[in-house]
């Protein structure tokens, strides 16, 4: 099974927390923007410390916009995020190896079943992650973490 073809199962699957680590990160966000059929109706948004909330492809209901730092990020899903809506958290990976990893872990942790129950999804865009900013040991059994892989010929074939 492809890439595209896995992350596109665990959504159908309701799996609601997943880590990516792309090499590239545009070239994520642009498969993730087109999604097969039965899950079009997936808004999508991202996050990040500089831009706060982008659109990048809109669902029933818009995620409403707030600036926020990271701590105040997780508190905004739980309140606003609207349901069938992933949410893309880049750099989320920093987080991790800050002072507030404790309360972030039991939070996001706190969220699994909601999040599952409305259709939500949050994905931890990050690099590939040395020891120290490595995902949380209490988040292993709630996140699925996957590698995207380098453009194969066919699809460097289709940019040149």
């Amino acid at each position: 099974m492809d890439f595209p073809q896995r992350l596109f199962t665990l959504l159908r699957a309701q799996v609601p927390l997943l880590h990516v680590r792309p090499h590239e990160e545009t070239r994520f966000l642009g498969m993730l923007k087109d999604p097969p059929k039965d899950l079009q109706h997936l808004g999508m948004t991202t996050w990040d410390l500089v831009d706060d909330f982008v659109p990048l492809k809109p669902g029933a209901q818009p995620f409403p916009n707030k600036s926020c730092a990271v701590a105040e990020v997780l508190r905004h899903v739980q309140q606003a995020m609207p349901e069938d809506h992933v949410l893309v958290l880049k750099d989320f990976h920093q987080p991790w190896a800050s002072k507030d990893r404790p309360q972030i872990t039991r939070r996001l942790r706190n969220l699994v079943p909601r999040l599952r129950e409305k259709g939500q999804f949050l994905v931890f865009l990050t690099p590939p992650l040395g020891e120290r900013e490595d995902l949380p040991l209490e988040l292993k059994d709630d996140v699925v973490a996957l590698d995207m892989p380098l453009p194969d010929r066919t699809e460097l074939g289709g940019l040149l």
